[in-house]
């Protein structure tokens, strides 16, 4: 066997092999499949959805201070642009509105920029994804608008004008801004239309400036972006007395935090790493079903190696054989895997898309992602090959001659179980003693099984932790109806909202509630003031007490807060919100995770703090004690009809109060958007989690096939005795369901672990979440475990069932 003539010999019996064996083809070719698929999938989704939230967490083009103002004179300009610490500025035209789509009855609000060159304007950049630049009579939306009315190309638009007018325009485009996670928008919409029609809107009638922030306004928007590290305080205050010296209202303004912009891309990084880990997990558990399968095929020919051998053959032309067996199953599963990968990560875009309502710009392949799948496929099998191909070549003609190939094992401590538990069937015992025919084989099997069923767990685990800590936080509040103003209002308006909402027959409760932002030991903290005997809000103590109406400047902090910050129940600390500071007594700590950034952010939020809405007031904004800008609203009746006409109750006692900035909102009758970070995990964190249970069920569907290969005359035995094919199934139904109950136990307990270690992980990158293992889901597995135990089990047992007497009369 040397030479061409050799290496033509060799060739065909790789190529017979991959055609006699059709059963272990198509399992081999669907786990290097499915293991490429996962790859492919994962990473083009990493690199497309990623890429995504770069673009929208992108501070390139984000102003870090900005003010709307109506007239900026040029001279002021100049000497905003002239201060130490600005490295950009900018100056746009904004109009803040009202906006609803033809056949949508119900208004929003909208910010809407003019642009001059989209291309050359440094801050305020954004993309068309879709569609062309605006004109006369055109606007560009955003496509987070889509969570707010359900717009697309060609829908005419209106918006209320500042002279108290309506204008349609026509949406030619939809665009995504680049950092619009971070950008700081009080509005429900996002649009752009060209400087020339807000030139026009300008001249056709004058803004007023209102400290309540009614709507519509149009005004110059000063965008100004600092210099990297520099703090934006200083030059946020600097930039507010040159306004105000010059006598210039401010109607809205902002200076950003570069945590924000920390945490985006840690959510960001983190995520994608998590999800690469487990893909590779995916591919590992191939790795093991390859050195199993190669295993296998170089136990059944044994004397065909030493025949070969006798023949002249060396051992490396021997394996190169079967290399070419295993590189044909390599090409076929990889070129399927990298199209099915693309069009898996395509549906979880389109999952992503419709869910967040975000765009995920043009779907690019990436060369990058096909050139790993191209070298994971092709490669990674043939070095999961060589050590079982190395290692069984070595025999020697003689051993090979004088060995049986493929052995029966010895079952003597079986049949001794046996007879100890008569009572058990025998079918059951020829079932479970194949577990033991070969220790290497069934080891390898379990180890698959374990890690897909470990995977498995820990990734339900995970979403069930994520769910149920998104729940929790967009249920914080216990209502049915909240009604919110742009910005806090005074105290008779707040009075006159709260008596007309409870003179409604449906309301039974009405709670004020108001916010702010303030600084502790430089970290930011989310201070909500509400009533001391609140019953919108349920608090888990961890220690200390609860408020009391009777106290003032006293709060309760969340336990991270507290653990980070080092604080204990009754100490004092000082807050700061701007140029205010104040003294407050803690007195109680609350289990809370909302606003909480990753533990690997270190000027990230530490969460929210609880207050009286008296002391946020009188204490932290020198405003009256029931002031407000948030009402909750408990009633009797929650049925649909009933709570609908609540609702339009309510809005006609805003509308008479002329509270034109105050909206009204019932979450049980709008469809919730969950956060978009969240609907990206879950979608790339099941696809994963699927494919590695397809891998464990393709193994354990091997090691069954192997099965009924080396027991092919033990199953002629129980053919010629009387067994019918139902009963020799059987067997190995039991034998696949005994692999997989062990692997379910192993797995489950490795798997809960592994699941709070993944949601460990994601504390550190994203926020805290509540480790939550419902008795259900351990439960769940094991129903799940089985039917992948029986789905892998059809084909073996089947063939087995067929297996006629004269087949294992002619075995060997």
């Amino acid at each position: 066997m040397r030479g061409v003539k050799s290496g033509s010999i060799l060739t065909r019996k790789a190529l017979a092999d991959v055609m006699r064996r059709k059963g272990r083809t198509a399992l081999m070719v669907l786990g290097i499949l499915i293991a490429v698929m996962g790859l492919t999938a994962v990473n083009q989704a990493n690199d497309l959805i990623g890429a995504a939230f770069l673009y929208s967490a992108n501070p390139a083009s984000v102003p870090t201070i900005s003010f709307l103002v109506d007239k900026l004179p040029p001279t002021i300009a100049s000497t905003l642009a002239r201060l130490p610490d600005v490295e950009r500025f900018q100056l746009s035209t904004q109009l803040l509105t009202y906006w609803h789509v033809a056949g949508q009855s119900k208004a929003a609000t909208i910010q809407i920029t003019d642009y001059q060159d989209v291309y050359q304007q440094p801050l305020g950049t954004f993309q068309l994804t879709s569609g062309h630049l605006p004109g006369p009579d055109e606007i560009v939306m955003d496509v987070s608008d889509r969570t707010v009315h359900t717009v697309a190309l060609g829908d005419s638009v209106t918006l209320n004008t500042p002279d108290g007018h309506t204008l349609s325009l026509r949406v030619v485009g939809l665009a995504r801004t680049q950092g619009r996670a971070l950008l700081v928008v009080k509005t429900q919409g996002l649009a752009y239309i060209s400087t020339a029609v807000l030139q026009q809107l300008a001249a056709s009638g004058k803004s007023e400036v209102h400290g309540s922030g009614h709507l519509p306004f149009l005004g110059t928007q000063i965008m100004v972006q600092t210099q990297n590290a520099v703090p934006t305080a200083p030059t946020y205050q600097a930039m507010a007395r040159i306004l105000d010296d010059a006598h210039i209202p401010i109607y809205d303004s902002f200076s950003a935090s570069s945590s924000s912009i920390v945490q985006a891309e840690l959510i960001v990084s983190g995520l994608l790493n998590i999800v690469r880990i487990l893909a590779v997990v995916a591919l590992l558990l191939v790795c093991l079903m390859i050195i199993n399968t190669v295993t296998t095929v170089l136990s059944e020919q044994i004397r065909i190696i030493g025949a070969m051998k006798a023949l002249g053959g060396t051992r490396w032309q021997i394996m190169s054989s079967y290399l070419l067996s295993v590189e044909i199953y390599g090409v076929i599963g990889t070129v399927l895997g990298i199209v099915g990968g693309l069009y898996i990560c395509t549906e979880v875009a389109s999952v992503v898309t419709t869910q967040t309502a975000a765009d995920l710009g043009p779907f690019q392949i990436s060369p990058r992602v096909i050139l790993l799948s191209a070298a994971a496929g092709l490669l990674v099998p043939l070095l999961a090959a060589l050590l079982p191909l190395w290692l069984g070549t070595r025999i020697t003609v003689r051993e090979a001659i004088s060995a049986y190939g493929v052995q029966a094992g010895s079952s003597r401590q079986t049949y001794a179980w046996g007879r100890h538990f008569f009572w058990i069937p025998q079918t059951f015992w020829l079932g479970v003693r194949g577990l033991f025919r070969k220790p290497g084989q069934a080891a390898l099997t379990l180890l698959t099984l374990i890690l897909s069923i470990a995977v498995f767990m820990a990734v339900q685990v995970t979403n069930e932790s994520i769910g149920a800590t998104a729940v929790h936080q967009m249920n914080m509040y216990e209502s049915d109806v909240v009604v919110t103003a742009s910005s806090t209002e005074n105290a008779a308006f707040s009075r006159q909202l709260i008596s007309a909402m409870q003179s409604l027959p449906n309301v039974a409760r009405v709670e004020p509630l108001d916010e702010a932002t303030v600084t502790l030991s430089a970290r930011q903290l989310h201070v909500i003031g509400l009533l001391a005997n609140t019953r919108v809000y349920h608090p888990q103590l961890v220690a200390g007490r609860w408020l009391t109406a009777e106290e003032q400047d006293t709060f309760v902090s969340n336990d991270y807060a507290a653990e980070r910050l080092h604080l204990h129940v009754g100490g004092y600390v000082t807050l700061s919100a701007g140029t205010k500071q104040v003294r407050w007594q803690l007195v109680g700590i609350v289990h809370e995770t909302n606003d909480v950034a990753g533990s690997s952010n270190p000027t990230g939020q530490v969460g929210d703090a609880f207050t009286s809405l008296a002391t946020l007031n009188l204490s932290l904004r020198d405003v009256p004690a029931d002031a407000s800008s948030h009402w909750y609203v408990q009633v009797h009746d929650h049925s649909h009809a009933d709570l609908q006409q609540t609702v339009d109750g309510i809005q006609q006692r805003v509308n008479n109060l002329k509270g034109e900035d105050v909206s009204v909102d019932a979450p049980t009758l709008t469809p919730q958007q969950g956060p978009g970070v969240l609907v990206a995990i879950y979608s790339l964190f099941d696809t994963v989690a699927v494919l590695v249970a397809l891998v464990g069920l393709l193994g354990l569907s091997h090691t069954l096939s192997a099965s009924v290969i080396e027991r092919r005359l033990e199953i002629g035995i129980l053919r010629s005795l009387g067994a019918t094919g139902w009963r020799v199934s059987l067997v190995f139904w039991i034998e696949g369901l005994a692999l997989t109950v062990i692997a379910w136990a192993v797995g489950t307990a490795l798997g809960l672990p592994g699941g709070n270690g993944m949601v460990n992980v994601l504390d550190t990158f994203i926020q805290p979440f509540d480790v939550a293992v419902s008795p259900l889901l351990i439960g769940s597995t094991l129903p799940f475990a089985i039917v992948v135990s029986f789905v892998a089990s059809v084909g073996p047992a089947l063939s087995a069932s067929r297996v006629r007497i004269s087949e294992t009369l002619r075995y060997e």
